[in-house]
Order: C-alpha cells, then structure tokens, then sequence
C-alpha cells in the first residue's frame, strides 16, 4: 500500500515526534546492551595475605566451598585439575589444627554436595597416596579490590583426610575426571566453557616469596590469574616451550643447575675450585615437571649427593629430605645474597646441544637467591616432629626412585617463587619467565588476557539459547520498549493516512444539515477541542486544509435512478414552473369544515381530510369572485 503524501505542515508537527521516539529507542537499546553480559576478561585470583605450611611457608589464596560457605585456604597446584579441601577427619576438633591445614571442609554440612564416592588420590608421583571423598560441590571466591565474586557451580571437590597432604590444593590443569559413569570438567574449562568467564584456557601463576619484602615486612604473595597473566611479576621474553601432547603438563629439559657465589671467600665449602659449581648437567638427560603440589626438587640420587657435597647438607632418612648442618648454616641461606643458583630450562623435546648446551637458543635462564631454599619442617611433618619440638631447618631437596616415585622427577614450589609461569592450553604451550615483586602485590596488579586461538581443541563458550536464560531483564526491557515505540508509530501514522482520505473523499450532506452548519451548533462543534494532545495536532492542521477547499453539494449518482435527463435531441427542454405563492387567506368566522356557499360539507370526513383539504384551498390561491 502506498502511503499518501504528507504535507510540509504534517512533517513540521510529527517531526520532532518521531526524533522524541527514536532518542528513547537509542535509550532503551543502551539499556539492554548494559545489561548485556560482560566480555570474558582475566581473573585475577586475590591472595589471602596468609602463610601456612609444615614443610616450609608458602603463600596460598582463600576460597569458599559449599552451601553455606566453608572457608579454606589453598596453595596451587599446576599439575593437578581437581580441589583437594581438608575434610573434618583429617583434624581433631581442635582449633590449632584446623588453622594449621587452611580450615575444613564439612560436606555434610552443605546443601549442595552431590557425592562421587571414595577414591583414590592420583598423584602418586609424589610418594604419597591416599583417599579421597569425591563430590561436586559450589566454588566460589571474591576479590576484595573490585568488589566482585565469582561462583562455580558443580566443581570437582575431593575431600582428605590423611596427613600426608596437609593443605588443600587447586588444580590448575584441564584434564577431566571419570567416576564411574560421571565425566567431570576442571575448574578452568568450567569458567572458560560452561560461564564464558574468562577468554581462554591458561593461567599465569608465582608463588610469592616470604623473604621478599613487599614494603609491609610480610613477604610477597602468590600471584594467580585465570585465562591471563600479572604483567607486573615477571620479566617478560618469547620463549616458549611445548606442553605434554598427552597429558597437557608442563615438563621441561634441565640444562643445568649452576650453584655461584660471587667470590670465593663465600663459597659453601672448601670444595670449590670456582666461582660458579655445576650441580646438574646436559649430560643428566633430566626431563622434569613443574609441580607446585610439592615443595621440592624430586633429583636422581647421584644429582642429590653432589648439592650435599657442594652446600654441606645432610640427608635426613626418617624426614626423607636434605637438612641444614645447624642453625647457623639456615640463618646464612636467609640473609646471603652473595649465593644463588641458576636453573637453566628448554623445551622437553629441544635437545639441542652445539657444545653450548647453556646458550642455545630457546633456553631460558632462572636464577634463586639462597634464601629460596632457607625453609622449615613442622610439626606434625611425616609424624616426626612431635608437638611441642622445635621445627628443623631444611634444604627443599628430595631424591627421586624407582621406589619411591617411580623416577619421576619434579621442580616443585621452591623454585615457583621466583619463576613465573604462562600457560596457554589453546596453544599447548607455557613459558617460564623470573618473577618480580611489587609492592603491595596484594592488591597491586596490572592484567593481560591470554587469547584464545582459532584452532583451539577446547571448546568455546557458547552462550545460552532458550528464551529462559538467553536474555536477560535488561534485554527483554528494551525489546518490549522497542516493540511499543515502534507499533505506536506505525498505529499514528497509518491513522492519520485513513484521516486524510476520509476527509478527501466527497459527501453527501443531508437535507437541510449544510445550511444549518453555519448556525450555532457548527460553532459549538468548533469550539469543542480534543483533549488528547495528538488530537489536537491534526484537529488544527486539518481545520486548515479544509478551510482552504469550497464546500460542494452533490446527490448521489445512480444508474437505476438517474437524476439528469439523457442529453439526446429526443427530449425537449423544459422550465420547470414556479409554484404562486401561498396566499394567506382573509380572517374570518366561517371554519374549515365549510365553503363561503356551504358547497364542501365536512361531516363525516376524517381529521386528515381536512387538513389536506385545507392545505388545497391554500395552493389554490386567492379566490375570484
């Protein structure tokens, strides 16, 4: 249907109406696009500014678990993808342990466990096994910087009891659970798959260091963002290394472990015939994984014995670790800065020689102060240490067997205090950069996104498609708006159309109607204005359009009763006589009911024959006499 044209008149007054409509269109439109869910953006996981640990001190994060809340207190663990949480058996209801293991969890207690069953602990490559009571469970932390909380529903919880994993852990791998006939997701691929929370799979994690002041005198805190990376805690390089095709774990090649002092008045023992003393070689073919589940170097044998050798350390059989000859020898670790150790790493697969096994391209170089290694066994450690005995001082070394661990060797969180580590699960690859410590690290950040590629394996989030949960109340909000807006003014205009051609259209005015519209009633119908403001614009615009156009009075036409005469020569033209003039008859006695001659008698003729009979003599005109 074509519209009719409107009038410069018309679009004067209906324009500024419709730039009114379109601004609250805009309006709710960026209403809806507000409440539009944010874009996945890194996590930055806040510290809890806390230290725990029985075998050494170590920085960890606070996370709520459960319905209600149960606070625990977690150290990261790169190669695990699970939550490991303290169970209430794993203490006695004594408030000293509870503190010491970073709290408990009660699953009984909360209203959203859904239990798994018993199984056992996979991290057998540590020397320690166990059990587990597996569930999934709600996840949550908050960042106290920003204000803003994040909650995982369904997360994959274990629950311990034994003591030989005293704090809690969170994984931060991607490789999914089976129990039984359940698959679990990790917390990673949870938030970047399932919440679209963070862009990509990957994290950047240090592990903070007790002996680097933050300008607080507390030590620097962890550092752990999900799906990016602190730029402020590491130096930055492009080299980066493959993760494991199978397992998507990080392990690398050691090069080296270079022990060097900066002159040789400060060297560890008499033993040394140079500044710099090579503790692991090329020649070693030692491939290792970086685990911070563990606080150790997990070495072959004959590389252990020749750090004891070179550092004057004592192997510990019950403790199963390397000691510190006395107090002494710990408290110099702490403050000399005149000792470090230099971790030379490349790629698993990279192995690259050209006689310069340390200075081949993609090697990365990391360097420990002694006081990395300064650390403490507590009690209840390996139920060695008895409460109320003093806590032993220890170097972070223990030796890998077939026996023990399988052979598997580990860099473990020792060496994470001053190396920080990008991983990229898109990518299958992570790098290995030194870290830096901020001041006021605990709330100092400054956040990059690590990017999801186009040809990722992981799956991207995808955002939800039933009308229940695929818009939310802003979106709706300005779609209903929308939708009103828009109908008004298709209502308004195709209204004012059919207005305009009714008023064009010709009329037939009833008989004696148009003469009687210029009397009173048409100025009455005038003066009566619509209330309604839009009525009254187009009352005023269509009273001036009329007033501009001659009244015309027409019959209607017919073809069964014409009104005109055929115009053929057939018929002659006639004037139609003029009747005379009702004559208005002399006053006098004598009644209608009888003639001047008493020739019309009117007995026995009806009230109505009378008057006809009376209104012939009128149209009879003046009587002749």
């Amino acid at each position: 249907m074509r519209l009719p044209y409107l009038g410069a008149a018309v679009v004067r007054h209906v324009l500024p109406l419709l730039l009114s409509v379109s601004q609250l269109a805009a309006v709710a439109a960026a209403a809806a696009a507000a409440s539009d869910p944010p874009t996945p953006s890194p996590l930055w996981i806040q510290p809890s500014g806390e230290w725990y640990g029985i075998d050494g001190t170590w920085s960890n994060f606070l996370f709520y678990v459960g319905s209600p809340a149960q606070v625990v207190y977690l150290t990261v663990a790169t190669a695990l993808s699970e939550i490991w949480v303290i169970s209430t058996g794993g203490c006695v209801p004594v408030q000293l342990c509870i503190d010491a293991r970073g709290g408990v969890f009660d699953s009984s207690q909360s209203e959203t466990w859904r239990s798994l069953g018993a199984w056992q602990l996979g991290m057998n490559y540590t020397g320690m096994g166990g059990n587990g009571d597996y569930g999934l469970d709600t996840f949550a932390f908050v960042n106290t910087v920003t204000r803003i909380s994040t909650s995982i529903k369904g997360a994959l919880v274990a629950a311990i009891n034994d003591t030989d994993y005293y704090e809690g852990y969170v994984g931060v791998g991607v490789t999914q659970g089976r129990f039984g006939s359940n698959l679990t997701t990790p917390l990673i691929s949870q938030l970047a798959e399932t919440y679209g929370t963070i862009p990509s799979h990957g994290y950047g994690y240090t592990a903070g260091a007790y002996y680097h002041d933050d300008g607080k005198n507390s030590g620097t805190v962890a550092s752990l963002t999900l799906g990016g990376y602190d730029t402020l805690r590491f130096k930055p390089h492009d080299t980066t290394f493959s993760l494991d095709p199978l397992t998507r774990l990080p392990n690398v090649r050691v090069r080296g472990i270079t022990a060097q002092v900066t002159s040789m008045d400060h060297a560890p023992t008499k033993n040394w015939t140079s500044t710099e003393r090579p503790l692991v070689t090329m020649d070693d073919s030692i491939i290792a994984l970086i685990d911070t589940s563990t606080p150790y170097l997990w070495l072959p044998t004959e590389v252990c014995e020749r750090f004891a050798a070179a550092l004057n350390l004592t192997w510990r059989e019950d403790l199963g670790v390397y000691v510190f000859r006395d107090g002494a020898q710990y408290t110099q670790y702490q403050s000399d800065t005149s000792l470090s150790f230099t971790f030379t790493l490349s790629s698993y697969q990279n192995a690259d020689n050209f006689g310069q096994p340390l200075n081949t391209p993609g090697v990365v170089n990391i360097t420990l102060p002694s006081a990395a290694f300064a650390q403490l066994l507590r009690y209840p450690f390996k139920n060695v240490i008895q409460w109320g005995n003093s806590s032993i001082p220890y170097f972070p070394l223990k030796r890998s067997t077939k026996e023990v661990n399988n052979n598997q060797y580990i860099i473990g969180r020792v060496f994470m205090q001053e190396a920080y580590m990008i991983t990229s699960y898109d990518r299958a690859t992570f790098s290995v950069h030194q870290s830096l410590f901020p001041i006021n690290a605990a709330t100092n950040y400054s956040l990059e996104a690590i990017t999801r590629p186009i040809d990722s394996p992981y799956p991207q989030y995808q955002a939800p498609s039933s009308p229940s949960q695929g818009l939310n109340s802003g979106q709706i909000a300005g779609i209903v708006i929308s939708a009103l807006i828009s109908g008004s003014i298709l209502a308004l205009v195709l209204w004012f159309c059919l207005l305009r051609k009714r008023k064009a259209r010709p009329k037939e005015p009833a008989p004696q109607e148009e003469e009687n519209k210029e009397g009173p009633q048409a100025a009455e119908e005038e003066d009566d204005e619509p209330r309604s403001p839009v009525k009254r614009m187009f009352t005023k615009i269509i009273r001036k359009k009329r007033s501009r156009k001659p009244v015309a009075h027409q019959t209607d036409g017919s073809t069964e009763h014409p009104v005109e005469v055929g115009a053929d020569a057939q018929h002659q033209v006639f004037e139609m006589p003029v009747p005379p003039e009702p004559v208005e008859l002399d006053s006098h006695d004598v009644g209608d009911e009888e003639t001047e001659f008493g020739a019309d008698r009117t007995d026995g003729l009806s009230q109505y024959e009378i008057t006809r009979r009376k209104l012939d003599r009128q149209l009879q005109g003046p009587a002749v006499r």
